[in-house]
């Protein structure tokens, strides 16, 4: 069981207390802060994190870039596989779309970035 981030935030459950999520949610909660922590950015964490912010002009080996990346932040959480990573820019803003696979029975998840 861990708190719910939200915002970058704490959320809080309706009577005022921490709102927690586990399992599955917790999972993926665990993975979109290693994806969009900069790597290094925690003190006494320096592997923490990934450096997908870094990206922003890769250029034609962009996709590539960010899968290694992505693979990098996520290595130390062995339940899940970095399956592929797809990049659209939008009003030169990036957005990057990483599917995800649970190793144990292959279930995936699509996270927006």
């Amino acid at each position: 069981m861990e708190t719910l981030l939200e915002n970058g935030g704490q959320k809080l459950a309706h009577d005022g207390s921490l709102a927690v999520v586990e399992g599955e949610q917790a999972l993926l909660q665990r993975a979109c802060l290693r994806l969009t922590l900069r790597r290094g950015s925690l003190p006494g964490v320096p592997d923490f994190g990934s450096r997908l912010w870094s990206l922003g002009k890769s250029g034609e080996h962009l996709e590539a870039a960010a899968l290694e990346a992505a693979r990098e932040a996520l290595a130390p959480m062995k339940e899940l596989s970095v399956v592929e990573v797809k990049a659209s820019r939008r009003e030169g803003k990036l957005g990057l779309r990483v599917l995800l696979r649970r190793v144990k029975d292959g279930k995936s998840w699509e996270v927006l970035l």
